[in-house]
């Protein structure tokens, strides 16, 4: 039991069901309702969606609403301006030209988010958040959980599809500011580049709930909008920008890109609340934190703290930060600050102690790594076929449970898991990584 998040009683329910002849069943409906995506179907194959209850699911999503609220104040207590805020968490001063307005960005920076959570004996703990458009995975989540619900419809698993509330809140969006009901879904850079049917399927959805939808990568966006004035009510920016700088390219058709539509979401503010130095320094604590504020992020939130030379207090301690994290390797993982799909993480725990303190003294040199305390993630039994086999096995996993908010609502939930290494950083773009869904009873 996980601190009454996980709800056994349906999922033992499930378990009793998947007789071989029945789970045959669950893969053949599973494959069908997933027909539309790229999926993985080795070397096991989920047979039950995760089941939280209802109450310890609803207790996570409050939570995660919090905290977020709480990292646009802490970006906000940064600076003045964007400008400000950015160059306080090192951005390039090429991202600057990407922000818009203070109060555009002030409301919609928090739009859509997706929390990377891991589930503890004592509950869950939020190690990171993913905060702007993109943040992966939404059409995944959304095909499997329906396909969950058709397989197992006598059991009434709840659930929010990501797909129909994010329309919906887009919907109200247009209404309140008289936008056009269109969507241009703006992909990732080539180099990059996820499968189109990760696209696709979001436009075939906006469609069919009466948006006019298209998907484009940024550049021809931009060409639209400079041809023939061609303009959207929303751009649903789904790549990150730094990844373009990495790559060696401009940012420009991404300044230009804006012109093609009346909002892009989430505005690039978004990105400072995704760095996750402001993670660190909620961990901290910031001087207009209440008390209310300072014990959320202590029960919820893994020491965090940025690095650099100095002194910390950690476990009733006072310790030379690069000091601490030679001797007590195993109790910490570093994390580039503004790194996203696994990017730039190191766990003390699996790391060689020649590469962790290697790590370290980079790490304290550069001012862009945060060291965030080992969060133990408890194993979760779960039952999947074998395909070699052809038998239902019965695995304990732990994985990265990822709530989805769109417009301060629960969007539904992802879980990604290692088939190969469950020491490993689960990440989107790993391929070993395989996808599953959370649901509630």
């Amino acid at each position: 039991m996980i601190d009454g998040l996980l709800d056994e009683a349906p999922a033992e329910v499930l378990k009793s069901q998947l007789t071989p002849g029945f789970a045959r069943e669950v893969v053949e409906r599973l494959q069908e309702g997933m027909r539309d995506l790229p999926f993985h179907w080795t070397p096991q194959i989920p047979l039950a969606p995760l089941i939280l209850s209802r109450t310890g699911y609803a207790r996570m999503q409050r939570t995660a609403l919090a905290l977020l609220n709480l990292l646009r104040e802490a970006s906000w207590s940064l600076g003045a301006t964007s400008a400000e805020r950015a160059e306080q968490l090192g951005l390039a001063r090429e991202h600057l030209p990407l922000f818009g307005d203070e109060a555009t960005e002030w409301e919609f920076c928090t739009w859509q988010s997706r929390p990377d959570t891991v589930l503890t004996e004592h509950g869950p703990r939020f190690i990171e958040f993913n905060v702007s458009a993109a943040i992966g995975g939404i059409p995944h989540t959304s095909y499997i959980q329906r396909a969950w619900a058709s397989i197992y419809a006598e059991h009434d698993l709840g659930y929010a599809d990501p797909f129909q509330v994010r329309a919906a809140a887009l919907d109200r969006l247009c209404a309140r500011r008289s936008l056009d009901r269109s969507v241009a879904v703006v992909e990732e850079p080539a180099n990059i580049q996820a499968e189109p049917e990760v696209w696709q399927t979001q436009v075939t959805d906006f469609r069919h709930r009466g948006f006019r939808s298209d998907s484009m990568q940024v550049e021809e966006l931009a060409q639209r909008a400079a041809a023939d004035g061609a303009r959207y009510g929303i751009a649903l920016k789904q790549f990150v920008s730094q990844d373009r700088l990495d790559a060696g390219q401009s940012l420009d058709p991404v300044v230009a890109a804006a012109d093609a539509a009346e909002l892009t979401l989430a505005p690039h503010s978004s990105y400072l609340l995704a760095n996750k130095q402001t993670l660190a320094l909620l961990s901290e604590g910031l001087p207009w934190m209440s008390d209310q504020d300072r014990r959320l992020v202590a029960e919820y939130v893994p020491w965090s703290r940025v690095v650099y030379q100095r002194f910390v207090n950690y476990r009733t301690k006072r310790w030379d930060l690069g000091e601490l994290l030679v001797r007590e390797r195993e109790r910490f993982v570093l994390k580039m600050a503004a790194g996203h799909s696994g990017q730039g993480v190191l766990v003390g725990k699996f790391a060689r102690p020649s590469d962790w303190a290697d790590a370290v003294g980079r790490s304290l040199g550069s001012g862009s790594w945060i060291v965030q305390e080992y969060v133990k993630p408890a194993s979760m039994p779960m039952r999947l076929w074998d395909v070699a086999s052809e038998e239902v096995v019965e695995i304990g996993l732990s994985g990265v449970v990822s709530p989805y908010i769109v417009d301060g609502k629960d969007a539904g939930c992802m879980f990604r898991y290692d088939v190969l290494n469950a020491n490993s950083v689960v990440t989107m773009t790993r391929p070993s990584t395989r996808f599953n869904t959370v649901m509630t009873a």
